[in-house]
């Protein structure tokens, strides 16, 4: 049986991805663990609706012996904003042998920032978090909000989310100048003092390279990475495996070592 995310001790290096057909994943997927990831996301939203089934599913996650979080947002280019029709396809990936599945904190509700407020979403979410856990997956409840947050949003934003019964918290915010990078290290770092919850911390924005390469060492649960760059990430910040393992294996420092 595979590990699952909680299994994996410190910071988990984890190859994100996309694809249109099970091959071109379990490609990169192999390529990825060579490099060193510990863990897989697959963002499905350009999988082709030939092969948006069970045993397509079960080939992509069987490819490597490493944990696989699946992910399909509203930029999904056959179901869009269809919040239901995305949830089946994560059912099939949790049914499949996803280890965590990700769902968005507007789930049902399409908010600002990328969380609902509203009783009824909120019930809804908690109810699908239970089905994908009693189907042996965990959870990580995610928002992008697309703007920059105080380290006090950002607390306050993650506790509504770890309220919710999710295993995993995730934040991504946006940062362009060196004042709204700050904010983001000293986010990390009370996130890190104050939540109960394994959280995720990443920035987007021309300033967010350094919050990158250095949250994984301040408290970040799970921090992703390219194998290689494409076309299919052409604006996304992450970066590739090998800069992350560079940092990560000579930086001799680690937040949990100071505590």
């Amino acid at each position: 049986m595979k590990k699952k995310f909680s299994d994996l001790s410190g910071p988990v290096l984890t190859a994100i991805m996309a694809g249109e057909t099970p091959s071109e994943f379990m490609a990169q997927m192999k390529n990825a663990q060579e490099a060193g990831a510990q863990a897989i996301a697959i963002d499905l939203f350009d999988l082709s609706a030939e092969q948006r089934h069970l045993e397509a599913l079960q080939s992509i996650i069987a490819a490597v012996k490493l944990p696989v979080m699946a992910i399909a947002y509203r930029n999904d280019r056959i179901y869009g904003g269809d919040d239901e029709k995305r949830q089946e396809l994560l059912r099939l990936a949790a049914q499949a042998g996803a280890a965590m599945i990700d769902v968005m904190a507007d789930l049902y509700d399409p908010s600002e920032r990328e969380i609902s407020r509203n009783p009824e979403a909120l019930a809804r979410q908690r109810e699908l978090i239970a089905e994908y856990q009693s189907l042996g997956a965990e959870v990580v409840l995610s928002s992008h909000t697309n703007c920059p947050l105080d380290r006090h949003e950002t607390l306050e934003h993650l506790q509504s989310l770890a309220a919710r019964g999710a295993d995993v918290v995730k934040l991504v915010s946006t940062v362009n100048n060196g004042s709204e990078l700050a904010e983001a290290f000293a986010a990390t770092l009370l996130l890190k003092e104050r939540l109960s919850l394994p959280f995720i911390h990443l920035c987007s924005g021309s300033f967010s390279r350094p919050h990158r390469l250095l949250c994984p060492l301040l408290g970040t649960k799970i921090y992703f990475a390219l194998e290689r760059h494409s076309a299919k990430y052409p604006s996304f910040p992450q970066p590739s495996i090998k800069s992350m393992l560079a940092v990560m294996q000579n930086a001799h420092w680690h937040i949990d070592e100071m505590l």
